[in-house]
């Protein structure tokens, strides 16, 4: 197999780690510890919001932070793989974005399970009946993955959501909103793009990649942006972001007519999110 068939075959690799962690979906954990149907309860939806109300506040952080890290930890194990075989690519180090395919299928994984694609197939597509089984709505698992490609870019964005979400008390706009800024904030060529390449032994200067870490220790530095790597990412984002608006589609609807529900004290039983 020569090295284009091994960067093939490593990026399939990288998909289905990041697929098979995104099919665990924590919250139906939790529905068979407390032997509860989450799907038949509130929203019917297996997030940390619809956990929230099921099962209490330790409950869903746990998710939550369960269901951001399954990209993050995707990326990573993918990191790891690539660092061991790194022998098997000639010039690997340009195509180390590769790894970050890993982030995109947990999040589709998540959304789209396995047992739910079964279903929709046994059920000739009817969306209905397969509705049951379908996954989250992947804000979490969106998060964790900007968190795998830039700190600072996770970092705005979920600043960026709570400053939404205190003033509307919406967390499906806010999710959207600081989602979508995150999609354009992917173009900006400094935001230490790559560190988890960097802490496997991987060096920036090889993807002439400027970061801000590297910029405010040594202003003297100056790498040229490598767009190939910029744009792979911007796309595999925006795809990833165009999936979690299709998934709030219903949220969508009842923002633009005035039905969605706040996350209030009042009325927190009733809300329909993540």
């Amino acid at each position: 197999m020569n090295s284009i068939g091994n960067i093939i075959g490593f990026s399939i690799l990288f998909m289905l780690i990041g697929y098979l962690l995104g099919n665990i979906l924590f919250g139906l954990i939790l529905s068979k510890i407390f032997k509860v149907d989450l799907r038949s309860k509130g929203s019917g939806n297996v997030g940390s919001t619809n956990i929230l109300r099921s099962f209490g506040i330790f409950a869903a952080i746990i998710t939550f932070i369960w269901d951001s890290s399954k990209a993050w930890l995707s990326v990573f194990i993918s990191v790891v793989i690539l660092l061991s075989v790194k022998h098997l690519i000639l010039d690997y180090k340009n195509v180390g974005y590769i790894i970050y395919l890993g982030g995109l299928f947990a999040t589709i994984g998540h959304c789209f399970p396995i047992q739910y694609l079964y279903l929709l197939f046994r059920y000739k597509f009817d969306l209905e009946r397969a509705k049951k089984y379908r996954g989250g709505k992947g804000a979490a698992t969106t998060a964790g993955f900007m968190l795998s490609i830039s700190p600072w870019v996770f970092l705005i964005c979920f600043v960026l959501f709570w400053i939404i979400f205190f003033i509307t008390r919406y967390v499906s706009l806010s999710s959207m909103i600081s989602i979508s800024v995150g999609t354009i904030l992917m173009l900006i060529p400094n935001l230490n793009y790559f560190y988890m390449l960097s802490i496997l032994g991987f060096d920036n200067a090889i993807f002439n990649i400027k970061s801000v870490s590297q910029e405010f220790i040594n202003p003297s530095i100056s790498f040229s942006v490598n767009w190939e790597y910029l744009l792979f990412i911007v796309s595999i984002v925006l795809l990833n972001n165009i999936m979690i608006i299709y998934k709030h589609k219903e949220n969508i609807y009842r923002l633009l007519t005035r039905t969605e529900n706040k996350m209030t004290k009042k009325n927190k039983n009733n809300i329909e999110t993540k």
